[in-house]
């Protein structure tokens, strides 16, 4: 075979910072099943981390959403008769649109294609005509890609399409799902006596209030509490640089709506007048993540570009999404050497259907 009769081309897409099937990662394929040549894709390869080891790096894991779009594009170059990354189909036009289309949440990856004539050993002959263009073999020896993923197909006269499809996954994700929940929340309004200027902290169960600055009057203060049976109220005031004393407290029961203060604090200068609660029903999304493994450095998320407080334990991920948000992005992304953060994963939560999902962003 001569090397001439090899058409190379290659493409890399860097990852940008501070955007912000059912798989094994939980999200769907929107690809209709596409055949595969397992073996070759094994070979393919073998023959890629072998050139990785002897650069000393890591090896490639396959990955499965990014074999899918590699199938996909080599089955539609081969089925029109062009090599190109841009397809002709608007939904698949770049790489990202099919690695996102494929099921994946990848921010960083790349692409290489080739053309080439069957051959006794395709795999070997693919690979060394890769290595041996400067382009390709930067895509292949590029240490920051961890996984990859393989498709072959034929033009019916003998020759073959192949891609070979990179990402980066700092952050690998192993299972996701959404759910929508419907949950009581109480607006509670506290009014407060207060004798002379101060700052006051208001504790309700395990929260606090922020402190803030009153002046003398009757005042009032309001939040929200997810408790659904009593709620514990403490009202304190700032005495110079040493922390709040206690100065009223009491228990509201939300169901009956009752405030029964408490008959032992002093009630000096600040005092509980009345608290009221008033019930509400709100909906919510409850997007839950698994990692293969814990976070290797800080996570942070954004959901709809607002800074997300979340629940991370180990490898498992939880946060809220408010109902009221049309089909938000969630960005999540992992702390750099430089401090900042870059996004290694988005995803969109779609509610059009009759159920909500997650899908990739496109």
């Amino acid at each position: 075979m001569h090397r001439s009769a090899i058409v190379f081309l290659h493409f890399l897409l860097s990852v940008s910072l501070f955007a912000g099937f059912v798989f094994a990662s939980g999200l769907r394929s929107d690809y209709p099943p596409i055949s595969a040549d397992f073996a070759l894709e094994q070979a393919l390869l073998s023959y890629t981390n072998s050139a990785r080891r002897q650069a000393g790096l890591s090896e490639l894991k396959m990955d499965e959403h990014l074999a899918i779009a590699a199938r996909a594009h080599a089955r539609d170059m081969a089925t029109l008769n062009y090599l190109s990354h841009e397809s002709p189909n608007p939904e698949t036009a770049t790489l990202a649109l099919r690695v996102a289309k494929a099921g994946s949440v990848a921010q960083m990856v790349g692409e290489n294609l080739a053309f080439i004539p069957d051959s006794n050993d395709l795999a070997q002959a693919t690979v060394n005509g890769w290595l041996e263009s400067p382009g390709h073999r930067a895509n292949i020896l590029e240490p920051n890609f961890s996984h990859v993923g393989f498709g072959i197909a034929s033009d019916g006269k003998g020759n073959r399409y192949l891609a070979q499809v990179f990402s980066n996954q700092p952050l690998e994700l192993a299972q996701a799902s959404v759910m929508r929940e419907n949950k009581t929340v109480y607006k509670i309004k506290v009014k407060l006596d207060i004798k002379e200027p101060r700052e006051v902290a208001l504790f309700y169960g395990e929260d606090v209030l922020e402190p803030r600055w009153l002046e003398p009057g009757r005042r009032s203060l309001e939040f929200s509490s997810e408790l659904q049976e009593s709620l514990h109220l403490r009202a304190g005031s700032r005495l110079q640089s040493k922390g709040f004393i206690l100065q009223d407290e009491g228990w509201l029961q939300l169901a009956t709506n009752r405030w029964q203060e408490s008959s032992t604090t002093p009630k000096n200068d600040l005092s509980i007048a009345d608290v009221s609660a008033e019930r509400q029903n709100n909906s919510q999304y409850r997007v839950r993540l698994e990692f293969a493994a814990p976070p290797a450095a800080a996570l942070a998320v954004w959901v709809a570009g607002q800074y997300q407080e979340v629940q991370l334990r180990g490898a498992e991920l939880s946060l809220a999404v408010p109902a009221d948000l049309s089909e938000p992005v969630i960005d999540i992304g992992l702390q750099q050497k430089n401090q900042r953060f870059a996004i290694v994963m988005r995803l969109k939560l779609a509610t059009e259907g009759l159920e909500p999902e997650l899908v990739p962003y496109r």
